[in-house]
């Protein structure tokens, strides 16, 4: 019998699901079950990690603890060799800490885990678990046990490719889509979202685990390329018909969701008790903070010179190709990580800070990301920076990042060499 139902949606926040939970005019109720839901049982606004990201953020649901202890900091871990830094996405052998399917292991206690990212490779649990951001063809080897995906081909339609991580669609969150490709991009989520129900369905139905565990994540794809179709704040006097067609489209799923949570709901039965929660909210961005553009306009980050030709122009469009590291001593890794690391050297000689320098070049450093400021309205393009050991304390605390920026708008920075 299933004695605990987990369903995670990923970045949803009451900002959106208050509307949809309502009945509105041109729209109806979208979400009915969630308001239901809502209505009968408890709600409140949950506090994310210090930097609000979706593998922190679920890493931190399911081991409760904060990154300092579990050591999860982003998508990619910087593996600073001095002379050269690699980039490597963390995985479940990161993770410092024991989690909830492991505390359920010990107890023997029978789990369905599903979609919660950095699970690959798969612990060792009584039951079942697929894990979150993993290309289709790691999909199999990655889940456990190895009889699952005999089992999940017996799901009408069925193919991993729906399930997977597909890394190439992903990068393309943040960039300019026109209305046709972004109708795409919106319905490209709703297959998948079907199958990650559909196996839901069937683990809990044919396993009855004590603990079932299911994340949602089209939620947070979605409102990262169709937030202004969704933010009622945003809606437009006279919607035209473009705006209308995608902001349907964006319902559409919603109130699939909505069903998909009623079902499971349901079938896991009136004893079960059921929690839903999300790992980070959600807003908007006004604007593009270069950060390493402006950390070399400091002299802490370099370029190597690119040559006159159509291929190292394209090469140069990654934005650590050109990078010189032995000239870079700060530096952004990625866009959602919003951090800033300090190299220090390990030897003299070798690329970075001198130890002894690091206290006052990291205030300086604090000092001058605080004087940056938007060159249109010479407003603050940074509201705090957290420091590694206030934000992050714990057994992992080391592999943090040195400085984590909270923009004024809570959005991302863009980390490539590009002005503005």
């Amino acid at each position: 019998m299933t004695r605990t139902l987990f369903i995670g949606l990923d970045g949803a926040t009451f900002h959106i699901l208050d509307g949809l939970t309502r009945d509105q005019p041109g729209q109806g109720v979208v979400m009915p079950f969630l308001g239901q839901f809502m209505a009968d049982g408890f709600r409140a606004p949950l506090r994310s990690t210090p930097h609000p990201l979706t593998p922190p953020a679920w890493t931190t649901l399911v081991t409760g603890r904060n990154p300092g202890a579990h050591g999860i900091y982003d998508f990619i871990r910087v593996d600073d060799r001095q002379h050269e830094v690699f980039f490597t996405l963390y995985d479940f052998r990161d993770i410092r800490c024991e989690t909830i399917w492991s505390i359920a292991e010990r107890q023997d206690r029978s789990v369905v885990s599903l979609n919660f990212p950095m699970m690959a490779p798969p612990p060792k649990l009584h039951g079942s678990l697929i894990p979150g951001f993993t290309p289709w063809k790691h999909l199999r080897r990655n889940m456990t046990p190895d009889t699952l995906y005999e089992r999940l081909q017996a799901i009408p339609g069925f193919h991993p490719k729906e399930l997977a991580w597909d890394f190439e669609r992903e990068n393309q969150i943040g960039e300019d889509m026109d209305s046709d490709y972004l109708a795409a991009w919106i319905g490209y989520h709703l297959p998948r979202e079907e199958l990650w129900f559909q196996v839901a369905r069937k683990l809990l139905v044919e396993d009855q685990p004590a603990l079932m565990a299911v994340m949602f994540d089209g939620t947070d794809k979605i409102q990262h390329q169709a937030w202004a179709y969704l933010d009622p704040e945003l809606r437009p006097g006279s919607p035209d018909e473009t705006w209308l067609r995608l902001r349907t489209l964006c319902l559409d799923y919603f109130r699939k969701l909505d069903g998909y949570l009623a079902e499971l709901v349901r079938l896991a039965g009136p004893e079960a008790q059921v929690f839903m929660a999300s790992d980070h909210g959600f807003t908007g961005s006004t604007r593009v903070v270069r950060i390493n553009r402006y950390l070399a306009d400091l002299g802490y980050l370099s370029y190597h010179d690119v040559a006159d030709s159509d291929a190292a122009r394209r090469r140069a469009a990654s934005p650590f190709a050109y990078l010189d590291w032995e000239k870079t001593v700060a530096y952004c890794p990625t866009p959602s990580s919003n951090a800033i690391f300090i190299r220090v050297a390990r030897e003299p000689g070798q690329p970075g800070i001198a130890p002894a320098d690091y206290p006052a070049f990291r205030a300086r450093l604090i000092e001058q990301l605080y004087a940056l400021r938007d060159s249109a309205t010479s407003e603050p393009v940074i509201r705090d920076i957290l420091t590694r050991e206030a934000a992050f304390p714990g057994q992992a605390s080391a592999s943090a990042p040195d400085l984590t920026l909270v923009l004024t708008d809570y959005g991302f920075v863009s980390i490539r060499n590009l002005e503005p």
